[in-house]
């Protein structure tokens, strides 16, 4: 920013932005320990709204400060020129759409106190009344005519107008109320105090002690303190007193030096070194700091008012006297047809707008602070969300990761835990396989057994003996081929038990080694299993039913025809036959004896292993609840992950917008 202008449009972008933020709902925000809420928003745009630059003007007596200001600010004669310590007022000079003035006279109090406040006159102590207004109210009584009524003057406490020409009666030598004012109040419709408030001090060794409080107070809150010198009588004793009382605290980069009267030297760089020699003997490096660069500038004010009333003049604003008019004449014509450094002035306008363009600058750079701090303020608020959604997206990531790995280890432990059910399930399935080919084993070998002693029967034993010999013999042989073939199926039996112990005990290591229990229980039971069938028992049955079905009264001798009463042999043996078969294979009681001796056994078995059984139903019940856990677990993950993936997605849409809202603002407030 170069000018008050572009100040003037950045502070409003503030202010604009301040209102998009109380429309942009992210308000309120905490930073720190300080809310920035709407009415936080409100009272800062109404404080960068309301604030203001405040120059102030000092130095010098009779060096041009009212020319200056007259120059500056209103274009015409309006502030008069021939000011004394005496006449000199605080005026604080602000923007208004229409002109007006305010005149604050001492209250009786203050002029109590001023009256007999310590001076000196002509180096002895007196009173500020005797050395000051005294000698004041004379002069203005001798030179208006009137005198004055103190009293009731102060008694008015302020006096105001519209018309700036009734000032002279408050604040120009001749004025009648001059003595009795302390301060002065201009507001006026120049662009210059659209953000500028200017404040004219009292010049050098002011001995009203209340204007010098007044002073104080206003270089204190200026943004820049133009100190004016003449180029006729740079920096002096005086002017050290002054900047020890009123500047030493003002930092260095605040202050401008303006030399004015340099039309009176023939060479500019001459009075820039006599001046910067001044400073720099007087205020040492102060002095050289405000000697450097762009702090001290060459004025010459009259020029560039006079060019000013002129033109006004011309265009019929403004009435001048003959005596301005020839004297205006005599600046901006005669006297510069001898001097080429003067008509450079003039046609520069006095250097007055480089000058007023290095007030603005020093201003503006007065505020940077002030319009960051706004910035900052504006950035805080992006920031306090930005920073809060990208650590709510962080935690949201988090929890996303720890669900990821929650789904994958319920997952996991619901496949292992699928494992061990079916390992504990085929492991029952395998011991079960294995009873079912025991008791298959015994009811296959039953059968051949019964079907192989009817072969054996017939053919070893029905064709080749008498029917004498089969009457008394025929049961007992056939017992005895299915006796030595049933000790065979027990003995083979009882070996294909071990084996199915040894095939049991070799599934061991599919247990849980966890479940030391059930280990035991499995090792216990199987080793106590062992073939359990009677075979005495069962072949007594079995003698018993072949003897039932193989008796004189079911083998009888059938003869050749009838009336004939010699045996038919081969009929008879057909009938031997037909009753063995009868026996072993028709109705299947001796099938039946000895296949309930296997299927006891095998039974027998099962009820052995009944604890075991339930152990596994248990536990593959408990693991099966157990699995279907973790995969509930893994489906409660999986559907959280989806919910935190949409709040994510949702966050990261809400920072992508407030960054391009922030970016868009940032480069608005570039």
């Amino acid at each position: 920013m170069q000018n008050i202008n572009e100040y003037s449009d950045f502070k409003n972008k503030i202010i604009r932005v301040y209102g998009e933020l109380k429309t942009s709902e992210l308000l309120p925000v905490k930073v720190f320990d300080a809310v920035i809420d709407e009415a936080a928003i409100d009272e800062a745009a109404a404080n960068l709204s309301a604030d203001r630059f405040v120059a102030s003007v000092c130095g010098q007596i009779k060096a041009g400060k009212s020319m200056l200001l007259n120059d500056i600010i209103f274009g015409a004669e309006v502030l008069p020129t021939a000011d004394t310590p005496e006449t000199a007022k605080i005026t604080e000079i602000s923007y208004a759409e229409n002109s007006e003035y305010i005149i604050y006279f001492y209250t009786p109090e203050e002029w109590e106190a001023l009256k007999n406040s310590p001076a000196k006159l002509n180096g002895a102590d007196t009173t500020y009344y005797e050395a000051v207004i005294r000698p004041a109210l004379e002069e203005t009584e001798k030179t208006s005519g009137k005198r004055l009524n103190v009293e009731e003057a102060l008694g008015r406490k302020t006096a105001r107008g519209s018309d700036l020409a009734g000032l002279r009666d408050f604040i120009s030598v001749k004025g009648v109320f001059t003595p009795i004012v302390k301060a002065v109040r201009i507001k006026y419709p120049a662009e210059i105090l659209k953000n500028i408030t200017i404040v004219d001090t009292p010049g050098i060794n002011d001995p009203n002690v209340m204007r010098s409080l007044i002073t104080e107070k206003w270089i204190n809150r200026s943004d820049a303190v133009i100190f004016l010198l003449s180029a006729a009588q740079p920096f002096t004793a005086e002017d050290r007193v002054f900047f020890d009382r009123y500047l030493a605290s003002v930092p260095v980069d605040k202050i401008l030096m303006a030399v004015s009267k340099i039309d009176l030297a023939e060479e500019e760089s001459e009075i820039k070194k006599f001046v910067s020699a001044s400073l720099i003997k007087t205020l040492g490096k102060n002095g050289e700091a405000l000697a450097a660069g762009e702090r001290l500038h060459l004025v010459a004010p009259m020029f560039s008012l006079f060019k000013k009333l002129k033109a006004s003049a011309a265009d019929g604003k403004v009435k001048l006297s003959p005596e301005r008019s020839q004297e205006i004449e005599y600046q901006l014509g005669e006297r510069p047809r001898s001097s080429p450094a003067l008509r450079n002035i003039i046609e520069n306008n006095g250097y007055m707008p480089n000058f007023v363009a290095a007030l603005e600058k020093n201003l503006i750079s007065s505020k940077n602070a002030l319009l960051e701090s706004h910035v900052k303020k504006i950035g805080a608020v992006f920031e306090y969300h930005l920073r809060n959604l990208e650590a709510e997206n962080q935690r949201t990531t988090e929890a996303v990761a720890a669900a990821k790995a929650s789904c994958e280890d319920a997952r996991s432990a619901a496949a292992k835990t699928a494992a061990d059910r079916n390992a504990a399930a085929g492991l029952k399935e395998d011991i079960s396989a294995g009873l079912n080919r025991l008791n298959g084993f015994f009811n296959q070998r039953v059968e051949e057994i019964a079907s192989d002693a009817l072969n054996k029967t017939v053919k070893n034993v029905i064709a080749v003996q008498s029917i004498a010999s089969l009457t008394a013999n025929l049961a007992f042989d056939s017992y005895g081929l299915i006796e030595t073939s049933f000790k065979e199926l027990y003995a083979k039996f009882s070996e294909n038990i071990e084996e199915f112990k040894a095939g049991a005990l070799a599934l061991a290591p599919k247990l849980d080694p966890a479940d030391t229990e059930i280990a035991v229980l499995f090792k216990n039971t199987i080793g106590q299993l062992f073939n359990k069938i009677d075979a005495v028992k069962v072949m007594l049955e079995v003698k018993n039913i072949i003897n039932a079905g193989l008796n004189d009264k079911t083998l009888k001798e059938l003869t050749a025809a009838w009336l004939f009463f010699w045996v038919d042999e081969k009929k008879t043996k057909d009938n031997f036959s037909e009753r063995v078969r009868d026996v072993f294979a028709g109705d299947l009681n001796l099938q039946r004896a000895m296949l309930t001796a296997g299927t006891d056994a095998v039974s027998a078995i099962k009820t052995s292993l009944g604890q075991l059984f339930f152990r596994f139903d248990n536990r593959i019940a408990a693991l099966k609840k157990t699995e279907d856990e973790y995969n509930a677990a893994a489906a409660a993950a999986a559907e959280e992950i989806k919910k935190l993936a949409a709040t994510s997605a949702a966050a990261e849409e809400k920072i992508n917008l407030i960054k391009a809202k922030r970016a868009s603002i940032t480069e608005d407030l570039k």
